[in-house]
């Protein structure tokens, strides 16, 4: 099955929107239980540019990018 990808709006900027089943515990690498407040953040990868994406509390109602770290 082939991967599903949202178009990005003119400016480059798009909706986050994880592909299913790619959400993660950030501290543990298991999979989330979007339910357990000890399992945030939560990160996925996003379906349109394959990034970093994040939950980082239960009440946040949109994922958002991950900004990329510094490079040490």
């Amino acid at each position: 099955m082939a991967a599903i990808s949202l178009p990005k709006a003119p400016d480059g900027r798009h909706t986050a929107t994880p592909v299913h089943d790619s959400w993660y515990t950030e501290r543990g690498s298991v999979p989330a239980n979007f339910r357990r407040d000890d399992h945030y953040p939560i990160v996925a990868v996003c379906q349109t540019c394959h990034g970093r994406i994040r939950l980082r509390e239960r009440r946040q109602m949109e994922w958002a990018h991950v900004e990329r770290e510094a490079q040490s």
